[in-house]
């Protein structure tokens, strides 16, 4: 029992201890599971926040997004909006630009007729009225343009030093009345000759220039002018316009060159302006990848200073001749042909030129206007040469020199030279083969004309040669050919041109009214000889892309007759638009009035 008894408490304090350690087992596994579980509380509540963190973004990525695809709406609207307005001021001020041009040129026939003093005053009103309602015609055309991104630069040669000059002088009596001396510095290294826009470049100098000199009562304006070579083929110019006028202040100076704003508002009542003149200054200098800047004082001056890329040019023998080493009592390049000769020319412009070039050369001119008259003057004249247009009312050049060589005696043997704005070989052969002695193409120059005469005359030569230069594609309007003129004549030059440009101002919107007119009632010669006369007068002024378009019409009515009629008249818009941006492109070259800043 004994044995038993301990045998059995044995095995029960066996028993306890395994239950002591099964017990302490479960206790260690009850506190795993106890702190799993906490971490799976934790978890599950992080992760739950998270989510609710993540759908918050989310919400507000697609708020933003969608805030984002509104804006950008908006801001296509409105871009759309800016072109649409740019394109509908550029189109209106194309519209108005006709009819304004049709009143100021009628302004200035009526002001040449029989008037009282009361009636010639209204009339000189309307003038004026009229230049300063196209002034700002013109200045919301070019903003319209800058803004559209429709503004197409040319690249021709151009003279840097005759563009300050030209300006200069056309503010120079403006400068005396107001007691403002005028100066320009142009550094050693600055080229003869560079490639880029003259209208453009001319019309910010005439806009700077024009400002200072507009906001100077008395003192001083200087233009300086040097360069700094970009690379091999084109140079950055950098310009100063320096005055000592009324000056600007110093927040003014922040949105001086801001469309439609000026510097004082003051200053629209005290000096007038439509505010754009620096607008467009600024436009005009970015597309030429340049900048302008401004330093002004109230009450000191101001300085306006801008730089432009431009192309570097060679001259060459195409260009004007010189005017330099005339011998004594000579005022031409050219030796005198002192002669006789009769211009048979029926456009004022040709008929400006060729009588002012050969009194050049101290010749007598007589002139008619057409063909009959031509034949009839050589018959009962005594003239050394004839220049002939071929293309005249009543008989053209063609018949009337047919008439003289069939007529004998000194119609026979007069020399005549044909005037033609055709260029072509055929053209050439055709004048030939009516007995002419030779040919001048129109724009004629001294150079072509002096051979041509000089060969008919008895061989004299230029001592210089020289030649419009002409480019492969034609450019809305080169100032050269214009520059080039006023260079040939160094004593009526500056006249000769204004006149020129008053003539195609008065007459070329009336042309194009009565091509279109001849159109419409489909006679075809009058409408080729009214789209030949018209060409002649846009290669006159320079305007050589609308003279190309106008001999395309010409030769396209000759070789098609009525079949070509209906093909001329979708043109005429297109005409219309362009010859709307020469007569702009002049008035920015040869301005009527002064721009206001």
């Amino acid at each position: 029992m004994g044995d038993e008894r301990e045998k059995l408490e044995a095995e029960i304090a066996s028993l306890r201890k395994i239950n002591e350690a099964l017990v302490r087992r479960v206790e260690r596994s009850m506190d795993l599971q106890g702190d799993s579980f906490t971490l799976f509380q934790a978890a599950t509540v992080l992760e739950q926040q998270v989510h609710q963190r993540t759908s918050a973004l989310e919400e507000a990525l697609h708020a933003l997004e969608s805030t984002n695809r509104q804006l950008t709406t908006a801001r296509d609207a409105a871009e759309a909006a800016n072109r649409a307005k740019s394109e509908f001021l550029a189109n209106m001020s194309h519209e108005i630009r006709t009819p304004m041009n049709g009143v100021i040129a009628t302004a200035e026939l009526l002001a040449n007729t029989e008037l009282t003093d009361r009636q010639r005053r209204f009339v000189s009103i309307i003038g004026r009225s009229g230049r300063s309602l196209l002034g700002i015609i013109n200045d919301i055309l070019d903003i319209s343009k800058i803004e559209a991104g429709a503004l197409v630069l040319e690249n021709i040669p151009f003279s840097v030093r005759e563009q300050v000059e030209d300006i200069l002088d056309l503010f120079s009596d403006q400068a005396i009345s107001k007691s403002v001396r005028l100066s320009m510095h142009l550094a050693t290294d600055v080229p003869d000759l560079l490639l880029g826009d003259p209208v453009r470049f001319r019309r910010i100098l005439n806009n700077l220039i024009g400002n200072a000199i507009k906001f100077t009562n008395n003192g001083d304006v200087d233009v300086s002018v040097s360069t700094e070579t970009v690379d091999e083929d084109s140079i950055r110019l950098r310009v100063a316009v320096r005055d000592t006028g009324i000056g600007i202040s110093s927040e003014a100076q922040q949105r001086v060159f801001d469309s439609f704003n000026q510097a004082d508002g003051s200053t629209t009542r005290v000096y007038g302006g439509t505010g754009l003149g620096l607008a467009i200054v600024q436009g005009l200098v970015e597309q030429m990848h340049g900048s302008v800047t401004v330093e002004s004082q109230l009450e000191i001056g101001s300085i306006f200073r801008f730089d432009v890329v431009l192309g570097t040019a060679v001259e060459s023998k195409d260009h004007p001749p010189s005017r330099t080493a005339l011998a004594p009592g000579e005022t031409s390049a050219y030796p005198n042909l002192n002669a006789y000769i009769l211009v048979a020319e029926d456009n004022p412009i040709n008929q400006e030129l060729a009588i002012e070039i050969l009194r050049e050369w101290n010749c007598r001119v007589d002139l008619v206007s057409d063909g009959q008259a031509a034949v009839r003057s050589v018959l009962e004249g005594t003239y050394d040469a004839v220049l002939m247009d071929c293309q005249m009312p009543t008989m053209d050049g063609f018949e009337a020199t047919r008439r003289l060589r069939t007529a004998g005696g000194v119609g026979a043997t007069t020399p005549i030279i044909a005037l033609t704005a055709n260029a072509l070989k055929g053209d050439r052969d055709t004048c030939l083969a009516a007995g002419m002695n030779d040919f001048v193409s129109k724009p004629f120059n001294q150079a072509s004309l002096y051979r041509a005469l000089a060969g008919a005359l008895g061989g004299l030569k230029p001592r210089v040669e020289g030649a419009v230069a002409t480019t492969s594609t034609p450019p809305v309007f080169d100032a050269t050919v214009l520059e080039a003129t006023a260079a040939q004549l160094p004593s009526r030059g500056s006249a000769l041109v204004k006149r020129i440009v008053g003539l195609y101002r008065e007459h070329s919107v009336a042309r194009l009214i009565e091509l279109h007119d001849a159109l419409v009632a489909s006679d075809c010669k009058l409408a080729e000889r009214l789209a030949h006369s018209f060409k002649s007068d846009c290669a006159s002024v320079g305007a050589l892309s609308l003279a190309t378009r106008l001999a395309t019409i010409e030769r396209r009515i000759a070789d098609d007759q009525e079949s070509a009629l209906g093909w001329a008249m979708e043109q005429t818009p297109e005409l219309r638009d362009e010859l709307n941006s020469v007569l702009e492109a002049i008035e920015t070259a040869f301005p009527q009035d002064a721009v206001a800043r």
